[in-house]
């Protein structure tokens, strides 16, 4: 509440998007102060995998997994196929190679840094936050998103989707397997395909003027080739975008921090690819 209100109070004297920039740089500082504890090269690595199949595949375990599904989609059924088969391939033959990097290296500190990364993080939030409400300008849209994003946080907290350690317990199949996150999918999923008839049967959202749904149905390539990128860099993390960033006010949130930056660094090498092969496919005009 109270960084809701110091960032209006300041919004009114200065530029929204000046102060947004110096609490990025303020997040980043601290961010650099507190150990990670998961090896940066392990993260940075995932994120940029993850970041590729994420862009290529046209989502992830929320879009594909959770949301797909539950609308009955081919695409986002091959998509899931391909990435949990990748991340279960790669978690469970790496296992023995990489259950050392996959622990953290170090406990963090209950010091100062470790409060004003959170502090810092909370702050950047609800900067964001209000730049986000000055853009949009509609209380309902601003109460929907908050609402979605605040139970999805507190489900990804609770689920244990925050600790690389739990995801890879799953994912990696052997003698220690831990099959509690299929619950937590196989429940999420259930919840939408309960409630999809019923927000189907509405004219449009509450906030919206139309459902905003994926146009295509054509089932390509790509969703393969995105899901395999998406899944091995899933099997050596044991981090998706969501908990990633969920996860920069736990106790590790430098190593989120990093595969953060991997994924959108990741994200940004999809699209200059995807552009590039778009553009040679395109046939040359005759003279």
């Amino acid at each position: 509440v109270y960084v809701c209100v110091g960032g209006w109070v300041l919004s009114v004297f200065v530029r929204v998007r000046t102060w947004c920039a110096y609490l990025h740089v303020f997040v980043f500082v601290h961010l650099c102060m507190f150990p990670g504890g998961y090896s940066t090269p392990l993260m940075v690595g995932s994120g940029v995998l993850v970041g590729l199949g994420t862009t290529i595949g046209h989502g992830c375990t929320s879009g594909h997994g959770l949301c797909g599904l539950a609308r009955f989609s081919k695409r986002s059924l091959v998509a899931v196929a391909s990435f949990f088969c990748a991340g279960l391939i790669t978690a469970s033959s790496l296992y023995w190679v990489m259950k050392s990097d996959w622990e953290p290296s170090s406990s963090p500190p209950n010091s100062a840094p470790r409060a004003n990364l959170t502090y810092g993080v909370w702050a950047a939030a609800g900067m964001l936050v209000l730049y986000g409400s000055y853009l949009v300008r509609d209380i309902y849209k601003i109460l929907a998103a908050f609402g979605c994003s605040f139970t999805f946080a507190v489900g990804l907290s609770l689920s244990g989707m925050l600790k690389p350690t739990k995801v890879h317990g799953f994912l990696a199949v052997n003698q220690n397997w831990d099959p509690s996150l299929g619950f937590v999918m196989a429940g999420g999923l259930a919840v939408n395909l309960l409630l999809w008839p019923m927000v189907m049967s509405m004219h449009a959202p509450i906030t919206c003027d139309e459902f905003d749904l994926p146009k295509s149905v054509e089932v390509k390539p790509d969703l393969v080739y995105g899901g395999i990128l998406f899944g091995l860099g899933w099997g050596i993390g044991g981090v998706c975008p969501g908990p990633s960033v969920v996860g920069l006010t736990g106790a590790y949130g430098m190593s989120m921090l990093m595969w953060l930056l991997g994924c959108i660094a990741g994200q940004q090498a999809a699209v200059l690819i995807q552009k590039y092969l778009k553009s040679k496919s395109k046939p040359k005009k005759k003279d």
